[in-house]
């Protein structure tokens, strides 16, 4: 610090560095009161995966002296991925139990139930709803996330997940299939020049389809990071209201719940929706010129919801199968 009584000069400004802050980087210990040091990198994991102080110092370290190394907060958060996934979207999502002071309970829906009462119900009303399912071999796209999650997490900050590659199998489809990126008024078709997708989050109270714009105009990094930073904003209560309007086509992920199978309402005025699974490792009959075999697959169902009024089931079957082919057959090499 320069002194008070120190005169300023020109020279000074420009090379007179600012301290940092002591708080984040040397919190103290509650266990021990003494002040504990996170690097800046350990510092900026734990901001952009919003891990506070109190979680920071719960992590046990590696390093010298007990210190958080980078391999550390890796290590922490890989295991927080994997516990979110199974346990704690759901227990952030449980209801306070309710209180009978007589034989029933009569309480009013909240503002958010209401809207989506009311969505859904005019969807059922408006699509003649049909439904197709399929499995998908998700062996390969399995092990390419295994084998690079780590140097994925380092480049961007946080984990890889399977929501991109089924967004971008299903762009694909699209492309090849326009009457499912369609939507009907009254009798007039709608053909949509850009392919916007609809990704169901589940909240605190309900339900929020925040909307991926243009996504055939991303890659496969770019579709990697809008899921990420939508599905953050959302849970957040952070986003535009234009980010909620102007799907369509939607997916409904109820796999991150531990759901193999799901019939999802069609979003109107979308004409399709599809319902993603929780992969499982099966086995599965495998055919080679050998002869048949029976091996370990991750397998995923996959259903697709459609408007009867504009897509037939060969349509809808077509489109399905679409999705599944683009899955299995992805090249997985060429996308980061």
């Amino acid at each position: 610090e320069i002194p008070k009584s120190t005169p300023k000069t020109t020279e000074a400004a420009p090379i007179k560095a600012p301290k940092p802050e002591p708080l984040p980087t040397r919190p103290k210990s509650k266990k021990s009161g003494q002040k504990k040091f996170f690097t800046p990198v350990v510092n900026k994991i734990a901001t952009e995966n919003n891990i506070g102080i109190e979680e920071l110092l719960t992590i046990a370290g590696s390093g010298k002296g007990g210190r958080v190394t980078k391999v550390d907060m890796l290590n922490y958060l890989e295991n927080r991925s994997a516990s979110s996934m199974g346990t704690s979207t759901s227990e952030s999502l449980k209801k306070e139990p309710i209180l009978f002071s007589g034989k029933n309970e009569q309480i009013e829906m909240d503002h958010m139930r209401k809207l989506i009462a009311t969505h859904m119900r005019k969807s059922i009303d408006t699509a003649a709803h049909v439904y197709v399912v399929t499995e998908v071999d998700m062996s390969a796209i399995v092990q390419y996330v295994n084998a690079q999650e780590n140097a994925f997490f380092q480049r961007e900050g946080y984990a890889l997940t399977y929501t991109p590659f089924i967004i971008q199998a299903c762009v694909t489809a699209l492309n090849s299939f326009p009457e499912m990126n369609a939507s009907l008024e009254e009798t007039t078709i709608l053909y949509h020049k850009h392919i916007n997708i609809g990704m169901a989050v589940a909240v605190e109270k309900g339900l929020m389809v925040p909307v991926i714009s243009n996504c055939e105009e991303l890659n496969f990094l770019g579709l990697c990071r809008k899921v990420k930073d939508l599905a953050n904003r959302t849970r957040q209560k952070e986003l535009n209201p234009d980010e909620l309007q102007g799907s369509t086509f939607s997916i409904s992920n109820f796999g991150v719940f531990n759901v193999t199978l799901g019939t999802p309402i069609i979003n109107q005025p979308n004409v399709g929706i599809l319902g993603v699974g929780a992969i499982k490792k099966r086995p599965v009959v495998i055919e080679t010129n050998a002869g048949d075999t029976i091996g370990i697959k991750s397998m995923m169902n996959l259903s697709l919801g459609f408007d009867h009024r504009l897509v037939d089931g060969a349509g809808g079957s077509q489109f399905i199968d679409s999705v599944r082919k683009n899955l299995e057959t992805m090249n997985l090499e060429s996308l980061i």
